[in-house]
């Protein structure tokens, strides 16, 4: 392995050294770990904003819709990032996925602003970029209930909430709820 890892906030090629996890033995439990997962899941929200979460590491295709899509969209797709996602089963549906940073220059041209969870019409990506520090990225994540967003800059956690009108705020952002 001779190829140089990229520069990143958590630099993992400095973990894999350093704990000699580098050897095929040793990773195949991780690897065998990640094939176990389901490419994608649904969950029902049941807080003031009732909903339905599509969740998916890239993307969440439609069959009905997209027929010929297959696994490999749910993980690896970014065909998506100028289309508003669009469940033709479920009004409430909300596709929350990453994938792509929020600092990625097609995501910035759509309406992101980089380093933050990005909220579209029906879908939110939580892709902040933590391992591009140059780029300011970092670690997301978003309370399904409250839409509270959480932030993580290297050691200091933020916690970012809804503004104050509230409801009002959500029902804007998400128009199918």
């Amino acid at each position: 392995f001779n190829r140089k890892m990229p520069d990143t906030q958590y630099d993992f090629s400095s973990v894999i050294f350093r704990n000699g996890l580098l050897y095929p033995h040793l990773l195949k439990p991780i690897i065998h770990f990640f094939e176990s997962l389901p490419y994608y899941m649904s969950l029902e929200i049941d807080s003031e904003y009732h909903y339905t979460a599509r969740l998916a590491h890239a993307w969440y295709p439609d069959k009905n819709y997209i027929p010929d899509c297959n696994e490999e969209d749910y993980v690896w797709s970014r065909e998506h990032i100028d289309k508003e996602f669009e469940d033709l089963t479920n009004e409430n549906a909300i596709l929350i996925h990453g994938h792509t940073p929020t600092m990625d220059r097609h995501c910035k041209l759509n309406g992101s602003t980089g380093g933050e969870i990005w909220f579209k019409k029906n879908s939110i990506n939580l892709d902040c970029g933590c391992c591009y520090k140059k780029y300011h990225g970092r670690l997301a994540a978003l309370c399904l209930e409250t839409f509270s967003e959480y932030y993580c800059d290297g050691s200091t956690v933020t916690e970012k909430h809804i503004p104050s009108e509230g409801k009002n705020s959500m029902k804007k952002r998400f128009s199918k709820i």
